[in-house]
């Protein structure tokens, strides 16, 4: 799938990577080139995602346990709904993303980029996010997605 997923991304065929509603364990992920894939459901365990690009990807209500997140980049993502415990999300760019409802358990976001993501009823439960950079990060949905698209909610 991520090799079909290549092709698509590069205008050669292929299609784009659909792994919703899959279960993906143990599998080795780091440093893929997966943006704009679809993670919507799945349930991902014991992975290895460290340098991957999920750039625009979508991981709505997706988990994902126990996994190695360490540089990952994920602007623009969609973890609206995303449960996500015991992460190494360390050096992380998750910046420009729709946080509403996420959940985050016993997570490390050491030195990590949430800059201008929506975080509207995220939960960071034993996750300390001080370390990470928050600027300009917006706590309601309608208004980031209107200063997302351009709109004035003025």
């Amino acid at each position: 799938m991520c090799a079909k997923h290549t092709l698509w991304l590069n205008d050669a065929g292929g299609e784009q990577a659909d792994f919703s509603n899959c279960l993906l364990r143990n599998i080795e992920m780091s440093n893929r080139w997966l943006e704009n894939a679809v993670f919507d459901g799945a349930k991902i365990v014991d992975c290895g995602l460290s340098g991957a690009n999920f750039n625009d990807s979508s991981f709505k209500g997706a988990r994902i346990i126990k996994s190695e997140c360490i540089d990952l980049s994920a602007t623009g993502t969609d973890f609206s709904e995303a449960k996500i415990s015991n992460c190494v999300l360390t050096r992380a760019d998750i910046s420009v993303s729709n946080l509403t409802k996420a959940m985050f358990w016993d997570c490390d976001f050491y030195d990590s980029v949430l800059r201008k993501s929506c975080l509207e009823n995220t939960k960071f439960h034993r996750t300390d996010i001080e370390d990470c950079d928050t600027t300009d990060c917006v706590y309601d949905e309608q208004e980031w997605m209107a200063n997302k698209n351009g709109i004035s909610m003025k």
